[in-house]
């Protein structure tokens, strides 16, 4: 039996299209499963919640599959038998600090001395990218033997509507991070001047402006952004996102920060020509013609003005590969190729 305690199901999040994408796999493979009231880590132990987790008797051979790395009721869960999976979306790092799941660090030992005491309760805790997992590696050293690859498990049938009419419109760009500090917005701010000069029109794309609000500084760089010509557009469902992504001719990132961004995954997949810095995870998935070296302007603006089109290899994070890849390796086997299953 696999017991399955997913996020929570937050609508239009990628938190949800995991547990989607993940649980409907496990019924379309016929695998047998027990789907755990899903919490934020963050939330404290209710006794309803451990009385649930502890009334299951549980055998060596079931698996526990634990989204939230850091969940509390592991403190609970780690004396049940069976064996305990989790895995990391994303890292709080850049090239010049230490990765480490929670981004705040402002208690960097406390913390990673945390992390390192909740790392050690699971058997493997599956990572979405190379570079995530060299990031985990480097972090936490003694825990190597535990972080494994498995890609982003992504549902990509929501797309396909818009993917069959897309018409896009010439030298749109479409930026798709999130605007907040860790993802260089006054590069992209400097980077869309030049490109506004050259002819090209940009929507950033979002679908949260709570978050650019209320972080210090980040309501004036939205309001510098949008006199530098930047068009934020907020978008209030999935759908309407699917349809405006659509319209883009090119997606650009700035970022250095991702650790597998979907966002990046499904402009891919949704036909946009991507445009990304050399670095971390989108080299796995865009082609090298398409990459600018990090933080070159110049260097990028030169690259969307060619148009390059290439091939761009998203099939590891296609959600029938990477919950094989997962489902493989807590069965006791380690993967190679999804083509094999």
């Amino acid at each position: 039996m696999l017991y399955f305690c997913g996020y929570e199901d937050t609508e239009n999040s990628w938190q949800k299209n995991f547990n989607t994408a993940f649980l409907s796999e496990l019924d379309r493979l016929k695998i047998p499963y027990k789907r755990l009231p899903n919490r934020d880590w963050t939330t404290k132990v209710t006794k309803d919640w451990e009385e649930a987790i502890l009334s299951i008797e549980s055998k060596d051979t079931d698996i526990w599959f634990i989204a939230w790395a850091k969940n509390p009721i592991m403190h609970k869960l780690k004396e049940k038998s069976g064996k305990k999976y989790t895995r990391i979306a994303g890292l709080g790092a850049n090239p010049y600090e230490q990765a480490v799941l929670t981004a705040n660090q402002g208690n960097f030992p406390k913390v990673k001395e945390h992390e390192k005491k909740m790392f050690s309760l699971f058997d493997g805790i599956f990572m979405n990218s190379y570079w995530s997992m060299k990031l985990a590696k480097e972090a936490y050293p003694h825990l190597v033997d535990k972080f494994i690859y498995s890609g982003q498990p992504t549902d990509f049938s929501d797309l396909e509507e818009e993917k069959k009419k897309r018409r896009y419109i010439p030298k749109l760009i479409i930026l798709n991070s999130r605007f907040i500090i860790e993802r260089l917005p006054l590069i992209e701010i400097e980077l869309a001047k030049r490109l506004i000069r050259e002819g090209f029109r940009i929507w950033h794309l979002q679908s949260d402006d709570k978050i650019m609000n209320e972080r210090l500084g980040i309501a004036h760089l939205v309001k510098l952004a949008e006199e530098s010509g930047i068009e934020f557009i907020h978008t209030s469902t999935k759908k309407e996102y699917f349809q405006l992504l659509s319209k883009g001719q090119f997606l650009l990132s700035t970022s250095i920060s991702e650790m597998m961004p979907v966002s990046a995954c499904e402009a891919i997949y949704m036909g946009l020509i991507p445009i990304v810095p050399d670095f971390g995870p989108f080299k796995e998935i865009v082609h090298p013609n398409n990459r600018y070296p990090q933080y070159d302007l110049e260097a990028a603006v030169q690259l969307l003005k060619k148009e390059p089109h290439e091939n761009h290899d998203i099939s590891d994070h296609m959600k029938e590969n990477s919950v094989w890849r997962m489902l493989t390796y807590m069965n006791g086997v380690a993967p190679t190729s999804a083509e094999e299953k």
